[in-house]
């Protein structure tokens, strides 16, 4: 183990978590849009995940400081559900002055829609999200992550979980190591997702990834 593994810490994602985690996500997730909504809007979406029964999440941590996170939904749909009818407020506010341009609106709408609308039948279980910071990556931080996500998963008693990554050859790689099961792909804001299926109950991977 090197001086940069050396420490790393896991924990549940937090409260306290939110500013790092958000600066994260707009940094490390370039094929969304959420991003360019601002920091306190992301904030705001991952408090009210953060308190909905259907949403977790795991951060990586050394010397205090969040260097990757993972968010995890049983129901992507039902976790926006939950968002709306407690947190519509303190979110629209959040975006307010952005939400009026019809770029904006155009995809919210996509970003609800998902793959959903191009491969039916997807496991509703979910890892929404995963960014590891650049200094980090290919020292097992994204493999742990996504193993944590996974043991909780299993944990609740879901089986499958559906991942969409940006197509990738190191995100391929990374993928095919923990025994994911390529579906189909989609197509986001001129992105190509690949669209993955992974066994709650068989993820160990062959090797370390992100």
């Amino acid at each position: 183990m090197n001086d940069k593994q050396d420490q790393i810490k896991f924990d549940r994602l937090k409260t306290e978590h939110l500013p790092e985690v958000a600066q994260l996500h707009i940094i490390g997730i370039k094929e969304g849009f959420v991003g360019s909504l601002g920091n306190k809007f992301i904030c705001r979406l991952y408090q009210a995940m953060i308190e909905s029964d259907q949403a977790f999440g795991f951060v990586a941590i050394k010397d205090s400081r969040v260097l990757g996170f993972v968010t995890c939904a049983e129901s992507v749909w039902g976790v926006y559900k939950h968002i709306i009818k407690k947190n519509f407020c303190k979110l629209a506010w959040a975006i307010l002055p952005k939400m009026f341009r019809w770029y904006n609106i155009k995809n919210t709408i996509a970003t609800l829609l998902h793959p959903s609308e191009t491969i039916k039948n997807l496991p509703p279980a979910e890892f929404l999200s995963l960014v590891v910071d650049k200094n980090f990556r290919r020292m097992g931080v994204g493999k742990k992550l996504i193993e944590l996500g996974r043991d909780e998963f299993r944990r609740r008693g879901i089986k499958q979980i559906t991942l969409t990554p940006a197509e990738d050859q190191h995100a391929d790689e990374f993928y095919n190591a923990l025994r994911c099961k390529l579906v189909g792909h989609s197509q986001k804001r001129g992105v190509l997702l690949n669209i993955y299926i992974m066994e709650a109950s068989d993820g160990e991977g062959k090797k370390n990834g992100a």
